[in-house]
């Protein structure tokens, strides 16, 4: 009885650990269930294309990506890999399979299908215990849109380097990134040197100039800018170039580079300052009449005076006070003349427009005066200054009103100049009754060699427009055939 009860306790002892170890085992199947059941949720739900291989590179399993990819189905398992090669140009295929699968080798390759997408393939061999090769897992994943993306963006590194404009790409701080191969050749140097560079520290030591640093706070904050730089090279040949600086932002809108784009535009600089000149000279020519008829007029009185005074053999005031008024008048026109052959200033002064008008009005007035046309003007008396080059701005107005003169060659009546403000800019208007001018004409103006003149050159017009807009300004045309022509120049007021 003492026995049976010792083995009956013996029995319970094993029959509590044999329970223990079964729960154990039931726990650990239900781990592997629920990791099954995950695993299956995984291969059905995922958008990767994957087939898995015996070690008989035989069909084990696929997922639904796959099947779609492959047109594969249930009775295609335990068939060999060779089926998937029908659908896709895979030279290698079977050889890639067998390098995995014999000298546990990872294989990546991209390959083409047959309508035309890239896929990237990727053979990985996965172990049972003991690090032992159970077979292969191959994954396909579709690279189409991120092999034309990535060819895009070579075809536009390509472009950016090759471009015939200066091309830097910096940080926000001005370390450069990024330099073309233009911008090396101009400045004699390689691509390693130049990268990691400061931006500033390059404009300042091979150009001389230090005005990117006033602008750069502005693009970072978003607001890109343009303008030109003037500067000498080695053999202190005058240089321009036209400088861009753009925000480069990332996807969530914060500026993270700087491109700057620059172009050499010394031989337009050039080409300008000769058209300027040739208008200049052309002007010259056509105002010569006008103002020999207005220096006849007190030349004759002058003679008048003279021979009257030498005849009585008597000084007589009264004479010489409208000789001296004929002598400032004379030597007021000839004063305006020779502004025109002086060389043009590049330097932006402070100047009152209503001088300007005043000073270009007398000039031309004789010539209005011949064409029967009367000059009203209109001008605000507390025009604020701007800055502009005074030349320039004569020259402009010459053009302007002298075309408005011609316009009205037919007919009598006024050409009427207004000048007032708004806001930060001055703005100045001559309006004409004149013949107009056609909508198809209208969109030509300002080209080169276009003109409605019989002798004309269309430069005048052309020269108007680049001295208008180095001012930073804007000239608008307003024209109706039979009923004139208003033209509206806008300047900025002076800071």
């Amino acid at each position: 009885n003492d026995a049976l009860v010792s083995a009956n306790q013996k029995l319970r002892e094993e029959n509590r650990k044999l329970t223990a170890l079964n729960r154990a085992f039931e726990k650990k199947v239900n781990e592997l269930n629920t990791l099954k059941n995950d695993m299956n949720n995984l291969l059905t739900s995922t958008n990767i294309a994957a087939v898995f291989l015996d070690q008989e590179l035989k069909l084990k399993l696929f997922t639904p990506e796959a099947a779609n990819l492959f047109d594969l189905k249930e009775e295609d398992l335990s068939r060999p890999a060779d089926k998937l090669t029908e659908r896709f140009k895979y030279e290698e295929y079977a050889d890639d399979l067998r390098r995995t699968l014999y000298e546990n080798k990872t294989v990546i390759k991209e390959f083409e299908m047959p309508n035309g997408g890239w896929y990237a393939v990727k053979m990985i061999p996965y172990y049972a215990s003991g690090n032992k090769v159970e077979g292969i897992v191959v994954t396909f994943t579709n690279v189409t849109e991120l092999k034309m993306t990535n060819e895009a963006l070579h075809i536009s590194s390509q472009a950016i380097d090759q471009s015939p404009a200066n091309i830097l790409i910096t940080s926000v701080d001005g370390s450069v990134t990024y330099a073309n191969k233009r911008f090396c050749r101009m400045l004699g140097k390689h691509q390693d040197d130049i990268i990691g560079c400061n931006v500033f520290d390059i404009y300042r030591k091979h150009f001389h100039r230090e005005e990117l640093n006033r602008f750069w706070k502005r693009v970072i904050e978003k607001k890109p800018w343009s303008g030109e730089l003037n500067y000498q090279d080695e053999e202190q040949e005058d240089r321009w170039e036209q400088i861009s600086l753009v925000p480069v932002e990332d996807s969530a809108g914060n500026v993270q580079q700087v491109m700057l784009i620059s172009e050499d535009i010394t031989n337009q600089k050039r080409s300008e300052k000769m058209l300027m000149k040739s208008e200049m000279l052309s002007a010259v020519g056509q105002l010569a009449a006008g103002i020999a008829h207005e220096i006849r007029n007190p030349l004759t009185s002058l003679k008048g005076f003279l021979q009257l005074m030498i005849q009585s053999k008597k000084y007589q005031k009264d004479y010489a006070e409208v000789m001296m008024s004929e002598f400032i008048r004379l030597e007021a026109i000839i004063n305006e003349f020779l502004v025109l052959a002086k060389t043009k200033s590049t330097t932006f002064d402070p100047v009152q427009v209503n001088s300007i008008v005043e000073d270009v009005c007398m000039v031309l007035e004789s010539q209005a005066v011949l064409n029967n046309v009367r000059i009203e003007k209109q001008l605000s008396g507390d025009l604020p200054e701007i800055l502009a080059v005074s030349n320039e701005l004569k020259q402009v107005f010459l053009n302007i009103l002298k075309n408005a003169i011609e316009a009205m060659e037919d007919a009598e009546g006024f050409i009427t100049i207004r000048s007032y403000f708004e806001k930060d800019s001055v703005f100045i208007t001559f309006e004409d009754q004149g013949k107009g001018i056609s909508k198809d004409v209208l969109e030509k103006l300002g080209e080169p060699f276009y003109t409605t003149k019989e002798k004309g050159t269309g430069l005048g017009l052309m020269v108007t427009f680049k001295i208008i807009e180095n001012h930073g300004g804007s000239i608008h045309f307003e024209s109706e055939e039979g009923k004139g022509t208003i033209v509206k120049l806008k300047l900025p007021i002076k800071e």
